[in-house]
């Protein structure tokens, strides 16, 4: 975007540099002293992303886990054919590609409090989904449809989780942070895939795959738990993204 920057005399006091064409704002506009200096981490300034980031952590660790745990599981301890590998693959995988975006319709007509309430629920509901694969193996109830079913379900979830996950984002953020919550969130995700999926290696090769997912489970839990610990300024009980601070005049 090109910028329009106006020097305005010698005064120190910090701008922040408006948009070309924006005419019902001055090209520079002073930041109110009550501002935190934008130098500092999102994550010190904003106590409500840093839970939100901490989640996202915890998270995707346990879902890199799954990655690599779950195709093991079925074929060491359910003796599963490539092609029933294939489809527990194909399961994780296309509910999201055709739901998404009905799911992220639905999580905008929601209030700010009822998509962070279903944001918690549905990673809460997505470990007891994980955990209850080890639980049908042990008592030896558990057979490729069944792990079907509860990997599709656990599919859906995660589609609610992800549609009302950014809305929640934007909603406890300033404007002006949303690129920077953006890139510490893209580094977090690729940390979390390299650091999961050598985490489930060290837990396949110590414990066997379902103990694995035991630990995935735990990991929905906790981020559960984190994310209980967000509060949204201005929420409201109605859709739209009406709650969310903004930096405007």
């Amino acid at each position: 975007m090109t910028l329009l920057a106006t020097v305005v005399g010698w005064d120190t006091t910090s701008y922040v540099v408006a948009p070309v064409g924006d005419l019902s704002r001055p090209s520079m506009r002073a930041l109110d002293s009550s501002t935190p200096a934008r130098s500092a981490a999102l994550f010190r300034r904003n106590r409500n992303f840093a839970w939100y980031l901490s989640a996202s952590f915890v998270s995707g660790i346990g879902s890199a886990v799954t990655v690599i745990a779950l195709p093991l599981f079925a074929v060491v301890t359910l003796h599963a054919s490539p092609a029933a590998t294939a489809m527990l693959a194909a399961v994780g995988i296309v509910p999201s590609l055709l739901l998404q975006v009905p799911a992220g319709v639905g999580a905008d007509r929601l209030g700010s409090v009822s998509r962070l309430r279903f944001l918690i629920l549905s990673r809460l509901i997505a470990g007891i989904f994980v955990l209850l694969l080890p639980i049908l193996w042990a008592v030896g109830v558990l057979t490729i449809p069944v792990l079907l079913i509860v990997r599709g379900a656990q599919s859906l979830v995660g589609i609610v989780a992800a549609s009302c996950g950014t809305p929640v984002l934007v909603e406890m953020l300033d404007e002006r942070d949303l690129v920077e919550a953006s890139g510490q969130l893209q580094g977090t995700s690729s940390a979390t895939e390299v650091l999961g999926q050598a985490l489930a290696g060290g837990l396949i090769a110590l414990f066997a795959a379902p103990l694995a997912l035991v630990a995935d489970a735990i990991s929905f839990g906790a981020s559960a738990l984190l994310t209980s610990r967000v509060s949204l300024p201005n929420a409201k009980t109605t859709g739209g993204l009406e709650g969310r601070p903004t930096t405007r005049p």
